[in-house]
């Protein structure tokens, strides 16, 4: 495949199966030996795997490195924002909660974010 084919096979991949919810396309799309490759960690990549994160992820903020192999997916390298993606799956609070339980009630990571739950100034006082 040229690499103009394999751009748009990635870009099919995302439009369909995590723009659109076409799970079912992954099958087609993903080469079930393949591998993943998350900050530190590597595991396996398949259809399946693919299915289960575009599902349920509203908001996304990453890089991903693909290679195709034989008109597939077959290795993909993540860079992402995690905490924003556990956030959506309901498995912590907020970035600015966790400021917060933190005990950080200013900082210029947390200015101006519309989530922000401000503490007010004599509660930032006594940390």
């Amino acid at each position: 495949m040229s690499t103009e084919q394999n751009k748009a096979l990635v870009r099919r991949f995302y439009e369909e199966v995590w723009n659109k919810g076409n799970f079912s396309l992954a099958d087609e799309l993903v080469d079930d030996d393949g591998s993943r490759y998350d900050h530190e960690t590597i595991g396996p990549n398949s259809a399946e795997i693919q299915k289960q994160a575009a599902a349920g992820i509203t908001d996304y903020t990453g890089q991903n490195m693909w290679r195709v192999r034989n008109g597939k997916l077959v290795e993909v390298r993540n860079n992402r924002d995690d905490l924003l993606v556990f956030y959506q799956l309901g498995l912590i609070p907020s970035r600015a909660e966790l400021w917060k339980q933190a005990g950080v009630f200013s900082s210029p990571y947390i200015g101006g974010a519309t989530d922000q739950a401000q503490a007010e100034p004599a509660e930032a006082e006594q940390t």
